[in-house]
C-alpha cells in the first residue's frame, strides 16, 4: 500500500475517500474516480470502480454500532481485506459532525489517515465507524462467518440457527 493524501480538504466536498481508495489499491489519485464530485451519482460510480478494480462482490459496509468493535475486528480478518488492508470511516478529525475515509489493518488499527494533518492516527479501534469488506460474506446470527461456498455447505440446523427471522406480526426481526 502506497500512501496517497487527499489534495482537497473540506468538510463537505473532501476527496479523502479518492486517496483511501487510490491508497489501498497502489494507484495514483488522478486513477481513481473524484468520487463525491458525481454529486447524486456518487455511490454508482463507486460500486462500478469496486466491482471492476476491487472485488466482484458488492461492497458492503459493516457499521461497528451494529456489530461492536470486537465483531468488526473478527469480520475484517476473516475478509482480509486487499493485502490486509481495509477502506474504514471515523468521525472526522477536522470537521465536526463529519466522517473520514482511512485505511485500517484487521485489527482495525489506522494504517493510513489521507489527511495530512494525520490527525486520525490517534485514534483506536474503538473510533472505527464501519469497514467495507472484500469477499462474499455471510455474518451468521449467532456470529458465525461463511463465505457463501461454506454457506451453501452447512447442515439445514446450522443455517436455521445462524438465520434471522421476521415476526410476520410486529415485522421485527426476532432471534
Amino acid at each position: 500500500m502506497r500512501k496517497i493524501y487527499q489534495t482537497r480538504i473540506n468538510g463537505k466536498n473532501g476527496n479523502c475517500m479518492q486517496a483511501a481508495i487510490a491508497s489501498l489499491l497502489d494507484l495514483n489519485l488522478e486513477e481513481v474516480p473524484d468520487f463525491i464530485s458525481y454529486e447524486k451519482d456518487w455511490g454508482k460510480v463507486w460500486f462500478e470502480f469496486w466491482n471492476d478494480r476491487i472485488s466482484p462482490y458488492y461492497p458492503t459496509t459493516i457499521n461497528r454500532d451494529e456489530k461492536g468493535t470486537n465483531m468488526l475486528i473478527k469480520i475484517a480478518k476473516f475478509d482480509g481485506g486487499i493485502n490486509g488492508f481495509l477502506y474504514a470511516t471515523i468521525n472526522s478529525q477536522t470537521f465536526k459532525g463529519e466522517t473520514h475515509a482511512v485505511i485500517v489493518d484487521t485489527n482495525l488499527n489506522i494504517i493510513h489517515d489521507p489527511n495530512p494533518n494525520q490527525k486520525a492516527l490517534l485514534l483506536t479501534p474503538e473510533d472505527i465507524l464501519s469497514i467495507t469488506i472484500t469477499s462474499d460474506m455471510i455474518i451468521g446470527k449467532t456470529g458465525k462467518l461463511f463465505s457463501n461456498k461454506e454457506w451453501n455447505n452447512i447442515t439445514e440446523e446450522e443455517r436455521y440457527e445462524n438465520t434471522y427471522r421476521m415476526n410476520e406480526k410486529s415485522n421485527k426481526i426476532v432471534n
